[in-house]
């Protein structure tokens, strides 16, 4: 029997009647338990990086800021169906998490995924704002954080996915992000400076991302 790929168990994707685009219920357990809820916890390591950021902090909290704001809404568009559409397009289904992905056989890894996935999309979001910005003055930040949260979040259900393409998509993505925190933080100034958490949480961050990639270094070795 074949494993089911990540957030595919039929469990997850069988229709909920509760899970209604019209039910103003629904909405809120979609925004604020299933998309702002696994973003403050799934998404930990990134959000604490910003919100003690040693540079910017003012800059980087409040692209941070408009980044929970926009992602658990398109978390919640995508649980509730309202991405189907142009999902089907292309093939491909919004990958949800909820009780059933604790019963299905490598739950944990479709965790790590999001919360990889949500680590590096904050850290886009938070320090790709403050580069952009600071580079091209006449940038508005707001616009700037919430469309790349926006992107960033819409691309889940392809950087979600088990194959070697979407694995290295992910990766790219991923290592991008902590990139992207380098090109506005000093990391070697913050180390002098004695504020050792800071590099131990963004070793945390990257530790989750070689923890994920680590199916995909086992495939390409194996070529």
């Amino acid at each position: 029997m074949s494993r089911p790929e990540f957030g595919d168990d039929e469990r997850q994707l069988r229709p909920r009647e509760e899970d209604s685009a019209r039910d103003p219920v629904a909405w809120l357990s979609a925004v604020f338990y299933y998309g702002l809820g696994q973003s403050l916890f799934l998404g930990l390591p990134a959000l604490w990086l910003a919100f003690l950021a040693p540079v910017r902090r003012l800059e980087i909290v409040d692209a941070t800021v408009v980044g929970m704001v926009f992602v658990p809404l398109v978390i919640a568009a995508g649980r509730l169906g309202l991405l189907r559409v142009g999902l089907d397009r292309f093939g491909r289904r919004w990958p949800t998490l909820g009780g059933t992905t604790l019963g299905v056989v490598g739950s944990y890894r479709v965790y790590l995924v999001r919360s990889t996935l949500l680590n590096a999309t904050f850290m886009w979001v938070a320090y790709g704002t403050a580069w952009l910005t600071s580079r091209f003055g006449s940038l508005p930040w707001f616009e700037v954080a919430a469309a790349i949260a926006v992107a960033t979040s819409l691309a889940y259900p392809w950087l979600s996915t088990a194959s070697r393409r979407g694995r290295l998509a992910r990766a790219t993505f991923q290592l991008g992000g902590i990139a992207a925190l380098l090109a506005v933080v000093d990391l070697l100034a913050v180390v002098e400076s004695g504020f050792y958490r800071y590099p131990a949480v963004l070793g945390l961050a990257l530790f989750l991302v070689v923890l994920d990639a680590l199916p995909l270094v086992a495939d390409l070795r194996g070529r």
